[in-house]
């Protein structure tokens, strides 16, 4: 396992260094150290796969080219991701302190929007912007096994790495790895 974990932190370390931005794997602490780097060089996650926003209207990843995302898949149902989206709702709340990482969230599978309103409301992150997988067009494009799972996505919508389970995406720790993503420009 502790070998598995440096192999990960050498090699989220070793890609963003080609991107023109500084080692991180200092940063790769708390929360943030069960991050997994995919393997070869990623292509851009479905950037014109179209899906439904939850405040109207259809919406791809594209619309986020150029800005570095936090990609959060949940699920009204999942207890964890209740406890996780306070924390997505902060870091969205002031995005300058994260590197301007543009916080998105997925509601994967057949969520009600009013469930969902209700979720949101409940667990405080009302603003946060929603996008209805009801098909799991993009969760299973993204390879969702798991709930909450986040992608973190380079500004050319190539994942850098992913996060299975809960995190404090409000932490020092998240935020001092997205302002070093955030830095990274697009990637390419």
């Amino acid at each position: 396992m502790r070998h598995a974990l440096s192999a990960t932190i050498y090699i989220l370390a070793a890609v963003m260094a080609n991107t023109g931005s500084a080692d991180v794997s200092a940063l790769l602490t708390g929360d943030m150290d069960g991050i997994e780097r995919p393997e070869g060089t990623p292509e851009a996650l479905a950037p014109e796969a179209e899906v439904a926003r939850l405040d109207g209207g259809t919406a791809r990843l594209s619309d986020w080219s150029g800005r570095p995302v936090l990609l959060n898949f949940w699920a009204t149902w999942c207890a964890p991701c209740r406890e996780e989206m306070p924390s997505l709702a902060a870091l969205a709340a002031d995005p300058e302190s994260a590197g301007n990482v543009a916080v998105v969230t997925v509601a994967s599978g057949r969520n009600a929007p009013p469930a969902v309103e209700r979720f949101l409301s409940e667990t405080g992150a009302g603003d946060l912007p929603v996008l209805l997988d009801a098909d799991q067009v993009l969760s299973r494009t993204a390879g969702v096994r798991q709930l909450p799972l986040t992608i973190i996505l380079d500004g050319s919508g190539r994942e850098i790495g992913r996060l299975s389970g809960i995190a404090d995406w409000n932490g020092e720790d998240a935020r001092a790895l997205l302002a070093e993503v955030g830095s990274m420009g697009t990637g390419g």
